[in-house]
């Protein structure tokens, strides 16, 4: 912990506006995550959920997966943290079940997007290189 303190710290010193940079863009990233949440939420409950539920949702999930950092992609620790948080702000367990599948649906095809990018790109490169 102290050694990445330290490296922080150097970068803040280094390079100030990389690291507001740095930190701008991962609370951006949180947003992002928070309004998806809000608009699966949002198809299946209309008008019974609020941006600042789906910020204790996702700070809740986030929390419980990163204390399951031992399991392979999380698998199932943030499907329960879904589940766990939508029922502690009084919303259905289908609800919890619903958005965790929605958001796994969702990293499984932009993966799978990646992988045929880097597929392609490894086969431009052959081609070029022959």
């Amino acid at each position: 912990m102290a050694e990445i303190d330290s490296q922080i710290a150097a970068l803040h010193n280094q390079n100030p506006r990389t690291f507001l940079a740095a930190v701008l863009l991962e609370l951006s990233c949180r947003l992002l995550s928070t309004l998806e949440i809000y608009f699966i939420l949002l198809v299946i409950m209309p008008g019974q959920v609020s941006v600042s539920q789906c910020v204790l949702i996702y700070a809740f999930t986030t929390l419980f997966a990163n204390m399951l950092f031992f399991m392979p992609l999380q698998l199932g620790g943030r499907e329960g943290g879904f589940l766990m948080s939508t029922e502690g702000l009084s919303m259905t367990a289908q609800a919890g079940i619903f958005v965790a599948l929605i958001v796994r649906v969702r990293e499984l095809v932009w993966t799978a997007i990646g992988l045929l990018l880097i597929k392609f790109d490894k086969h431009e490169k052959t081609e070029i290189s022959q």
